[in-house]
């Protein structure tokens, strides 16, 4: 039975139900993930394993138990993220679920004996994402020896190096899609991939020291690319130059962290004309190489150029040429005001924006309240001069909002969304989802509150709404001191000014309380 894509959150309890529900509707596709997991609300956005499809996310850890998971036997689909499993739960799911086609079981700590599992009894699988599993070489060789009909694998950061690298490159020669990313594969494992696996359309290859000559062996067998994602791998600027001149069908583009420079972004922006998604973080092209960008690849709607010393010209830039930008990270650069303003009158058709550590103010966040209206994600942290957030509250697609950082101290102006359920957290790095605030200077509500969780907020704000709000205008002043320091005589020259000063042998007994009331600037009575 298929049902409309959303996102719900469960607990455990509630998870119960849900399996009766879908024993009973004899479901083909599950897709449960874990409490920490970070997924839009908006379905277009997810993952492809999960598009489509109700997604569960519990709000507690799994119980290991996988015995209700495995009474649906009629699953040919299956996503279970983080959940913590470990090889005897996935050794469970492979012996009962043997009709599956498509497993994602990424972060479960399954290892080398679950990878076996996998192996041996899921023969039928055409696409499996494994990643975070610490399956090493050896369960990377089990796969490759038994999962032959395999188009998709995603196998990322799990220590499988150059020879897991080869034993998938030499016999799962039907890939189409492949994520090797955080392997420590090297120039040697890239190669092997380039020249074996020639039907790739996909390959995600981050983070594994391939360097230039690496990029040279992808550029050179791979052609029929269309999405690379080759970050933090030290190609260099020869490497882009290699990129750019033979990948030409390149319609996703990740080459963050490569030090290419403003001569490999010119040789990028003139070359791959097709790209509509690129990502170039931290590869300092500065303003120049911003504007190239800018000026030729028009057909962007996603753009990752944070920490790449940009000043305002080339945010102007990208604000005049990339109007089809549905989603821009610009982070950690140095727009400012004027960068920020061009940004948010003429990039109107923006979802997703972050603009933290830029040196923007108040006048940016209220001119993104304005004219943003589209926004589901928003980052300003770490923006010093951000004080109100009052701007930002009328966004009526806005999911996410980052003012960590900033001179943020009353978050009354979400008062309604956030008693309704939309979560303020103060830890920004753990979720992605709702209001975070961390190192706010908080008033409303105050710091002890934000930290004890969303539900104390949200509990904040619904008692505020009940009971009303008003100031109390009174403080406590403590006068201490040794006997016959003169706390007395300091008591009557600030408060008491028409009584004499105590004589020497008039010692106060104990405590003495004063009262002191008068009106201040409010034209309020204040007590002291």
């Amino acid at each position: 039975m298929e049902t409309a894509a959303k996102l719900i959150r469960v607990t455990r309890r509630e998870m119960e139900a849900v399996f009766d529900r879908l024993e009973g509707e004899h479901t083909t596709r599950l897709a449960i993930i874990g409490p920490t997991v970070a997924l839009s609300s908006e379905p277009s956005d997810w993952p492809e394993d999960v598009r489509g499809q109700q997604v569960f996310q519990l709000s507690e850890t799994w119980p290991r138990s996988v015995d209700r998971v495995i009474r649906l036997g009629q699953l040919d689909r299956l996503v279970l993220w983080d959940l913590d499993l470990g090889d005897a739960g996935v050794r469970a799911i492979a012996e009962h679920l043997t009709r599956l086609t498509s497993l994602d079981i990424g972060g479960n700590k399954i290892g080398e004996a679950g990878a076996r599992a996998i192996a041996e009894h899921l023969t039928q699988l055409t696409a499996l994402e494994i990643g975070y599993n610490q399956i090493g070489e050896a369960g990377a060789r089990a796969m490759a020896d038994h999962l032959t009909q395999l188009a998709t694998l995603r196998i990322g950061y799990n220590q499988i190096g150059e020879a897991g690298a080869r034993a998938i490159a030499e016999h799962l020669t039907q890939l189409t899609s492949l994520d090797i990313g955080i392997n420590g594969i090297g120039d040697a494992g890239a190669r092997a991939i380039a020249e074996h696996l020639t039907q790739l359309t996909t390959l995600r290859i981050g983070n594994n020291q391939i360097g230039e000559a690496g990029a040279r062996g992808i550029a050179e067998h791979l052609t029929q690319l269309t999405t690379l994602r080759i970050g933090n791998n030290e190609i260099g600027e020869a490497g882009a130059r290699t990129i750019a001149e033979h990948l030409t069908q390149l319609t996703t583009l990740d080459i963050c962290g490569n030090n290419i420079g403003e001569a490999g972004a010119r040789a990028i922006a003139e070359h791959l004309t097709q790209l509509t998604t690129l990502e170039f973080w931290n590869n300092e092209i500065g303003d120049a190489g911003a504007c190239a960008i800018a000026e030729h690849l028009t057909r962007l709607i996603t753009l990752d150029i944070g920490s790449n010393k940009i000043g305002d010209a080339g945010a102007r830039a990208i604000a005049e040429h990339l109007t089809q930008l549905t989603s821009l990270n610009i982070r950690i650069n140095k727009i400012g005001e004027a960068g920020a303003r061009a940004i948010a009158d003429r990039l109107t058709e923006l979802r997703r924006l972050d603009l933290d550590q830029n040196r923007i103010g108040q006048s940016s966040v209220e001119v993104v309240g304005q004219r943003l209206r589209h926004l589901t994600q928003l980052s300003i942290a770490e923006n010093l001069d951000v004080r109100d957030i009052g701007p930002l509250a009328g966004l009526p697609s806005l999911e996410n909002l980052d003012v960590s950082k900033t001179q943020v101290s009353d978050l009354g102006p979400f008062a309604d969304r956030i008693a309704a359920g939309w979560p303020v957290r103060w830890d920004r790095w753990r979720v992605w989802y709702g209001l975070m605030v961390e190192d706010c200077p908080l008033v409303r509500p105050t710091v002890e509150v934000v930290r004890q969780g969303p539900e104390a907020v949200r509990n904040y704000f619904r008692e505020l709404a009940a009971q009303g709000e008003d100031h109390l205008y009174e403080a406590k002043v403590l006068i201490l001191g040794e006997g016959g320091a003169g706390k007395t005589s300091l008591l009557r020259r600030l408060y008491q000014p028409d009584r004499e000063l105590p004589k020497e042998d008039e010692t106060t007994r104990g405590i003495a309380i004063h009262r002191h009331d008068f009106v201040g600037n409010h034209r309020r009575s204040f007590r002291l």
